[in-house]
């Protein structure tokens, strides 16, 4: 059978069998609904509702659903808007984030159709670039079928530390959760100067990057993120599975040392067996870290729209990441 017609009759399956809907503030339940389907583990509504909404930016719910003939969510795409610095001047990027199609209508060119509506979308929004850290599946489909660039990987160092457990057992039930959660924060507020939000100026960075603006960083709080104040620097972390290090503030070089020190006696008490920090300067975290292990992450790529900045000398730290 020829490839022509492989890619008619998907063209046909599509137009026939599929409705594609623009993500809106009513359908997002949706979203949760296919993740339910697609991954069967349990979702937070509230996580999709508040991730979606970047109208800080001016700009929110720039994704599509793909419905079947029974009305039900099959397929789903979404990009989340941004700003980034380039030479001191503000433009809007945006971040590719869950892509996924139903196990059940895999291989029918919803995944290609419902990038290219999305793409066309982040084009008359004024998007300049969509950057992505995709699985191995994705990187795939959007390098070789929708042209997009490679533009490295994510560095990773990991700190093991010996110690009970506790944020495994706690994921069991609900309640658990809720308590654990109460722990996190007591912890947090009676040991260390600890703010939701930092000022702006703290994260202000000469790098092509994602803008920290108090906005971003208060649109970010859709999971919960403590900025810690280590010595007169100040470092941002979140805990899921694991302790995530994102943005360090490093005032002084000594307090690296401190930071180190710090996180990994936090991540003892709470009962949480590893430290990761991520991030796509790898000669950054070799400065911050010299003598560390440094592991190859998931792979960074990017659709330039614009064509009218430099994308591979965009940086990533583990903070502008949709997990993070």
């Amino acid at each position: 059978m020829s490839n022509w017609y492989m890619e008619y009759n998907k063209k046909t399956i599509i137009k026939t069998e599929y409705k594609f809907v623009r993500l809106n503030e009513d359908n997002v339940k949706d979203v949760k609904n296919l993740f339910i389907a697609a991954k069967n583990k349990k979702v937070n509504l509230n996580i999709f509702i508040n991730k979606y909404n970047s109208s800080y930016t001016g700009k929110k719910t720039l994704g599509y659903i793909a419905y079947d003939l029974a009305k039900n969510p099959v397929a789903f795409y979404c990009i989340i808007p941004c700003f980034a610095l380039f030479n001191g001047n503000r433009i809007l990027i945006a971040q590719a984030v869950d892509a996924l199609t139903h196990p059940k209508h895999q291989r029918k060119g919803l995944f290609n159709e419902i990038v290219k509506l999305v793409t066309d979308l982040a084009v008359k929004e004024g998007i300049h670039f969509v950057y992505g850290v995709p699985n191995d599946i994705s990187y795939k489909a959007f390098i070789e079928k929708l042209n997009w660039e490679y533009l490295g990987n994510m560095s990773v160092i990991e700190f093991k530390i010996f110690t009970f457990p506790i944020i495994l057992i706690t994921k069991l039930t609900t309640p658990l959760n809720r308590l654990y959660q109460f722990y996190i924060e007591r912890t947090l507020f009676t040991f260390f100067k600890v703010s939701k939000i930092p000022e702006y100026e703290i994260f202000k960075t000469e790098s092509f990057t994602v803008e920290k603006s108090n906005m971003y960083l208060e649109y970010k709080g859709y999971k919960p993120k403590y900025y810690l104040k280590i010595g007169k620097s100040v470092v941002c972390i979140s805990i899921d599975n694991f302790m995530k290090v994102g943005e360090i503030h490093l005032a002084t070089d000594q307090d690296i040392h401190k930071i180190i020190r710090q996180i990994k006696l936090l991540a003892f008490v709470l009962g949480i067996n590893k430290i990761v920090i991520q991030n796509s300067n790898s000669q950054m975290l070799n400065e911050l870290f010299p003598g560390r292990s440094i592991k190859i992450g998931l792979p960074i790529i990017g659709l330039n729209l614009t064509k009218m900045y430099p994308i591979n000398s965009f940086k990533l730290s583990y903070t502008d990441l949709d997990t993070f």
